[in-house]
């Protein structure tokens, strides 16, 4: 869980990777899954697309067995950024 909430609190996650062979993956604007460099390594070793985005990504990795994990309130409470993302948000 390595991101911050935008403006409406939302998380959004990317990542990217690249082998010895120069095989890639990638993913941007990833919701709700908590790993994306994991999902980035699937889509690397599963299929030929180099990137998916948004819910395609998420769908993707929904489909490969990832947990979908709204951890954007989770995150916001522990890090106490709630009560002021939310008020922020308010102005």
């Amino acid at each position: 869980m390595g991101g911050y909430p935008d403006r409406k609190g939302i998380v959004t996650l990317d990542a990217c990777i690249m082998d010895y062979e120069s095989n890639c993956g990638s993913v941007a604007f990833l919701r709700d899954i908590v790993n994306p460099i994991s999902v980035a390594r699937k889509l690397m070793e599963e299929i030929p697309q180099v990137i998916l985005v948004g819910q395609g990504a998420k769908n993707f990795a929904l489909k490969q067995g990832f947990l979908k994990q709204i951890y954007s309130l989770i995150y916001l409470e522990k890090s106490g950024i709630l009560g002021k993302s939310l008020l922020n948000m308010s102005q």
